[in-house]
């Protein structure tokens, strides 16, 4: 398990900057684990069946947003906590602003401090790492099947009849 991140050349947008141009690096996401798969991984590691966890998680989303939306916090465990914000435009005076001032409302996660420590201890590498490692990885597959297709044709099965010698 590792972050996997790829590098990426962009203008500096730093004003009066030295380096006109800099390398950063932007996160890679190597794809997505469905809620069925969660859900069985979380029943392999308890005593809850699959479709019983399919069902808490399925309706988990519903139940955070009723409390979210009663201007409650909501903490899952070492999974970490889930709170309402938002954006606003600014007004005169507090007598001019209005809901129609609230621009953007959006969900911050904030990690438990478990999950922060477990998350620093995952190795970071490179995407051109890791398709290098792939990419060795199967030139050693087929020179394995190279040489096992030699082995294969190099033996040749025995033939139980007596060579036939024309009767002499």
């Amino acid at each position: 398990m590792a972050f996997i991140y790829s590098v990426t050349e962009r203008k500096n947008s730093i004003p009066n900057a030295k380096m006109p141009r800099v390398a950063v690096a932007t996160s890679r996401m190597m794809g997505v684990v469905p809620l069925h798969q969660i859900a069985k991984s979380i029943s392999v590691r308890s005593t809850v069946h699959r479709a019983d966890v399919n069902a808490v998680l399925t309706v988990l989303p519903e139940v955070v947003l009723e409390y979210l939306s009663q201007g409650l916090s909501v903490r899952l465990g070492e999974l970490g906590s889930f709170a309402l914000r938002f954006r606003s435009k600014a007004a005169a005076t507090a007598k001019d602003f209005s809901s129609s001032n609230v621009k953007k409302v959006h969900i911050r996660y904030t990690p438990s401090p478990i999950m922060l420590a477990e998350m620093a201890t995952v190795p970071v590498r490179s995407i051109s790492s890791l398709i290098a490692e792939k990419k060795k990885a199967e030139e050693a597959n087929e020179k394995t099947e190279e040489a096992n297709e030699k082995t294969e044709e190099g033996v040749k099965p025995k033939d139980d009849k007596e060579p036939d010698n024309g009767g002499l």
